[in-house]
């Protein structure tokens, strides 16, 4: 039977492995390692690495939309939301060094199949965006 609170054990490793060692560098060995499990047992819940940064970044992301969504909500001023959301950035990054690490770098060096996974998450976030601006 799956644990379902594996798959976020997993993910939650794998973020502090990829920001020490980088994505390239990081092996399904080092993530189990860090998350406390066998090597196999993260293969019952992610096919592979790139599952699970993928997995990763569609699940942090919806996270982001959720949060500025939510915390925006209230307010009325353009210019007002738009300052709460770029506090809110700089708070996220600062509360998770790690995350902002692996996700700077994985966008910056633009892997294909990232670029693909990541259109819809940062589709919605643009989206909120171009709410706040019309």
């Amino acid at each position: 039977m799956r644990d379902p609170d594996k798959p976020q054990q997993i993910i939650d490793a794998a973020i502090r492995v990829f920001a020490r060692s980088g994505y390239y560098n990081s092996r399904v060995s080092d993530i189990a390692r860090e998350a406390g499990i066998a090597s196999g047992t993260i293969y019952l819940y992610f096919k592979t690495k790139d599952d699970i940064l993928v997995t990763l970044f569609r699940e942090k992301m919806a996270e982001w939309v959720a949060l500025v969504r939510r915390e925006i909500a209230a307010e009325r001023d353009p210019v007002a939301k738009i300052r709460k959301i770029v506090a809110l950035h700089f708070r996220v990054l600062e509360e998770n060094p790690d995350l902002a690490e692996v996700v700077q770098v994985e966008l910056r060096q633009g892997q294909k199949f990232f670029r693909g996974a990541s259109a819809h998450e940062i589709s919605a976030y643009f989206s909120v965006i171009n709410d706040v601006l019309e």
